[in-house]
């Protein structure tokens, strides 16, 4: 049974049909009549709306690749046994209504990114714990997570957006600082705690793993108190930070290359959307990629070579999973 639905149109509803080729285009709420099999306070249009909700907000928060087309395509629900879908049901209508209630604490988009973040986690712990248990760990998280966020709705604190907020918000979080040969003054500092992000369940921290003429900057964006992600090798922090909350917004599911400047003015990039690992992919010579990973102060030499930059990054990751 096809069911459509419009991410821009306010004013378009769910419409069932009982074959595909009667799907024509989108109805809108203010004209005809509702049919008998598109009523839309039957069970199976229920169930069905919050099934498609979650489908939703899986999209808008980019989980699935393409789903910008998906978001225009026909979904088909399957049947579902009664018996395993009430708890289901039930979960998703009040994750739908907690979604639209967060809306008045935040934007739309930060509430959508934040309910889809925690049913993704939710549904990796449902295959440890089972349903119920990814429903507690739902709903754990959300209201340990709702103090930071009313918090920040009272004192209109969100994430910075021009560099003069990006360096007000570095300042106010700085945490470690480098002296001058023996002066103890608190000269340059090298580590920026915690900074807030659109996603009220992230936080960033910005750190210098250089020196402070010769820096190299990385960020490591926390998830409800864990580190997912650690991206290395920028010029500044500011343009750290900046890049961080862009991350924070976006929070790609696939590992990226990203072109990076090497000393000897070889070709070279470094791989985002790690964990932790710092992974360099330089071009050694025409077609001759080769990468090197440092993590837990453990390096793995260049390894290669490999036709292309891509090649590299795809044997690294192979490495990981054979690991």
């Amino acid at each position: 049974m096809p069911f459509y639905f419009d991410d821009e149109a306010d004013n378009l509803r769910i419409v069932m049909h009982d074959s595909f080729e009667s799907v024509s285009e989108f109805e809108p709420l203010s004209e005809g009549p509702v049919s008998p099999a598109s009523d839309p306070n039957s069970e199976t249009a229920i169930q069905a709306t919050d099934r498609l909700a979650w489908i939703r907000r899986s999209l808008i928060g980019n989980r699935v690749p393409g789903s910008e087309a998906l978001l225009r395509s026909p979904i088909t629900v399957p049947e579902t046994p009664d018996r395993d879908f009430d708890v289901g049901m039930l979960q998703n209508r009040l994750v739908a209504k907690t979604e639209r209630w967060l809306g008045f604490l935040m934007s739309n988009k930060s509430a959508q990114s934040f309910i889809g973040d925690l049913e993704e986690r939710s549904q990796q712990v449902s295959k440890k714990k089972g349903r119920i248990g990814s429903i507690l760990y739902f709903w754990a998280n959300l209201i340990r997570s709702l103090p930071p966020i009313l918090f920040r709705a009272i004192t209109a604190q969100g994430a910075p957006n021009t560099m003069l907020d990006l360096g007000s918000t570095l300042k106010k979080h700085e945490f470690m600082w480098v002296g001058d040969g023996q002066s103890p003054a608190r000269d340059t500092c090298f580590y920026y705690r915690e900074m807030p992000c659109t996603n009220p369940a992230h936080k960033i921290s910005v750190i210098n793993a250089g020196l402070p003429n010769r820096p190299d900057w990385y960020y490591w964006i926390f998830v409800n108190g864990s580190i997912v992600y650690c991206n290395h090798h920028f010029k500044s922090q500011e343009q750290t930070f900046e890049t961080a909350l862009k991350w924070s917004d976006e929070m790609p599911q696939n590992p990226r290359l990203r072109a990076i400047e090497w000393e000897s003015g070889q070709q070279a990039y470094t791989v985002d959307g790690l964990a932790s690992a710092d992974v360099t992919i330089l071009e050694f010579g025409p077609n001759d990629w080769r990468f090197q990973a440092v993590e837990d102060n453990k390096r793995i030499w260049w390894t290669g070579p490999y036709f292309t930059a891509e090649d590299a990054m795809a044997a690294y990751l192979e490495s990981l999973n054979a690991n």
